[in-house]
Parts: C-alpha cells; structure tokens; sequence
C-alpha cells in the first residue's frame, strides 16, 4: 500500500512534461503529433532537439501556420494523452521571434539572388566586350574566373535558404487563394442582391489590396527561389532544380 500511495504522490507532484521523457526511442514518437492551446490545434511536432549525453529534449519545434515555432520543451504537457502548451503567452513570444527569422532569412536569400543576377549580367556584359574585341582573352579569363567564384559562393549560401522559401511559397500563396475566394463570395452576394454594396465595399477594398500585395510576395519569392535553384543546379552541381510549376503542386504539404 505504501509503494502505490508513494507512485500516487510522485505523480501529483509535478505536471508531466516533454522535458521528463528519456532517450531517443521515446522522443521519436512525438514527431508527428499535435499539439493544442487553450484547447484549439496550434501545430504539428516536426523536430525535437536532444541532449545527446542526457537525451533529453533540449527545443521542441511546432510547425504552425507554416513557421517553426521552437518551444521548450518543459512548456510542453502530456496531459489525458494530448500534448498542450502551458501558456498563449509562450506562443506569441515565439510566433514574434519566428516572423523576425522569417523576415531575416527572406531578405537574406532576396539579396542573394539579386546579387547573382548582377554578378550574371556582368559575366554577359564581359563576354560582349570580348566579342567586339574590348578586352584580350587572358583579361576575360582573370575576371569570368572571378565573377564565376563570387556566383559559386553565392549559391552555396542562397541554397541553404531554399526549403524554409518554399515553405514561405506555399503559406503564402494559400492565403492568397483564401482571400480571392473570400473576394469572389461577396462579389456573388452583390450580384444576387443578397447584400448592399455600401455594406461590403470597405471590406472588398480591403481584400482587393492585400490580394495585389500578397501576389507580389509571391512573385518575389517565386523568383529568387528559381534564381536559388538554377545557379545552385549549374555552379554546386546541387541538382535538386524544380522541374515543375513551383506553384503546380501548392497543396501537397
């Protein structure tokens, strides 16, 4: 009796967390899961980060929304068999820090891919001069040498951004789609007199500007993405090029 009493107490103790669980066997099976707040599905389980003498989780990282949010791992509970985080206010630190790395590593690989692009057109600027005999051969050598080392370098560092990009694509792109249904539904409404245009104007104002900012968000990312690929693909001998569309298969993931 005094043994179950004794397992009763060390359960009531303290609320049983992702930080308790010991070994890699164990961690895995979380991979995949979900987690909720405040009773609502906050996101998916993608990665755990382990101590590899305690192997213990160190970061748990949810994908919600299409960012990885990493969460710590003893604000994590296992509760009636469902994962939940302990505090919103946890989460909305988080989701601040993952739109600041957003923002950072897009412009990041914006730049990268602006810069190759210049470098290129230098490199076909220089190949003209050869050809209207400008510059000798050996000159042309020394400098297509150089601006080919500055892309290789380039794209060894722009590739490394791409599938956090394609992930940003696809996010994207689906609220652009959500909103254009949302712009259609109340363009119907109004054509069947099912409600006053004074009554919704603002709103499809509202709707029609974020559509033409978020179409031009996708048509930057779309292309560094392209620009990522092509010159990774021809200068690293990466050869992981889209074949497709990028946008054909959106709703894969």
């Amino acid at each position: 009796m005094a043994r179950i009493l004794g397992f009763f107490k060390r359960e009531n103790r303290k609320e049983l967390t992702l930080a308790d669980f010991k070994g890699v066997v164990k961690l895995k099976k979380f991979i995949g899961k979900g987690v909720y707040l405040d009773g609502k599905p906050l996101g998916v389980i993608e990665k755990i980060v382990a101590d590899k003498k305690k192997e213990k989780a160190k970061k748990v990282y949810i994908r919600k929304n299409g960012k990885l949010l990493g969460i710590n791992p003893q604000s994590i509970l296992l509760e009636n068999g469902r994962l939940k985080i302990r505090t919103s206010k946890l989460v909305r630190k988080e989701t601040r820090e993952a739109e600041r790395e957003e923002i950072d590593y897009l412009s990041k690989a914006v730049r990268i891919s602006n810069e190759i692009r210049k470098l290129k057109d230098k490199i076909l600027r220089l190949d003209d001069k050869l050809i209207e005999g400008e510059i000798d051969i050996k000159t042309f050598k020394i400098v297509r040498k150089d601006l080919d080392s500055r892309i290789r370098e380039l794209a060894n560092k722009g590739k490394i951004y791409l599938e956090e990009l394609r992930s940003h694509l696809r996010e994207v792109y689906r609220k652009k789609i959500l909103l254009e249904k949302e712009f259609e539904k109340y363009k119907i409404e109004l054509t069947l007199g099912e409600t006053k245009e004074e009554d919704v104007k603002g709103r499809l104002e509202a709707l029609e500007e974020k559509i033409k900012e978020l179409e031009k968000q996708v048509e930057k990312v779309r292309v560094t993405i392209e620009t990522l690929e092509y010159y990774a693909s021809e200068y690293t001998g990466d050869l992981r090029l889209i074949k497709e569309d990028l946008l054909s298969k959106i709703f894969e993931k």
